[in-house]
């Protein structure tokens, strides 16, 4: 179990997901998550005035087309791997 006490990588919720239960990770998700802030998708939760809360899986706003895309994403992903399996190593 993956403890949110702590500041977790910027990575996916979805592919967080992924990476818990051992899916393969998108890396065209990690890559759009860190280059955007674009949600395509329809459903929100108003929350006030000035607040909106958007929810759901976004299509990837930018792939990974280059060596250095594939770097930065595969970075992040390791990131959060890391962080992921820390605690589990730590009890081993």
């Amino acid at each position: 179990m993956l403890n949110c006490n702590k500041a977790l990588p910027q990575f996916p919720q979805y592919e967080w997901l992924n990476l818990l239960n051992g899916n393969a990770v998108d890396l065209n998700h990690v890559l759009s998550n860190i280059y955007t802030i674009s949600h395509n998708s329809k459903e929100s939760i108003k929350l006030g005035k000035d607040v909106e809360i958007l929810h759901g899986v976004s299509a990837p706003a930018k792939m990974v087309k280059t060596h250095g895309d594939w770097v930065i994403a595969w970075d992040a992903t390791i990131e959060a791997t890391v962080r992921a399996t820390a605690d589990d190593l730590v009890e081993i």
